[in-house]
């Protein structure tokens, strides 16, 4: 897997998740019990253990492969492309 690929689907899905949750990023990583600075640290290149990815995914009710953009055929998706 492609460490970049998921951070950069991971940060592109917990800003859609806190939208479609109608709250600020760092609120939905708080509420969830992942930290406030859970999209910061990403985005200084950390991959958060699968402990946080999981408990961002329950919080939201999706999935840790949708939170990461894994598909079971293709793997990880470059879902950078998509809007």
């Amino acid at each position: 897997m492609n460490k970049e690929l998921i951070l950069q689907n991971l940060i592109k899905n917990t800003y859609a998740e806190s939208k479609r949750l109608s709250i600020a990023p760092e609120t939905l990583c708080r509420f969830s019990g992942v930290g406030t600075d859970f999209v910061y640290n990403m985005k200084k290149g950390c991959l958060p253990s699968i402990e946080k990815i999981t408990a961002l995914a329950e919080y939201c009710d999706t999935s840790v492969d949708d939170l990461i953009g894994f598909d079971s055929k293709k793997g990880v998706r470059d879902e950078t492309c998509h809007s």
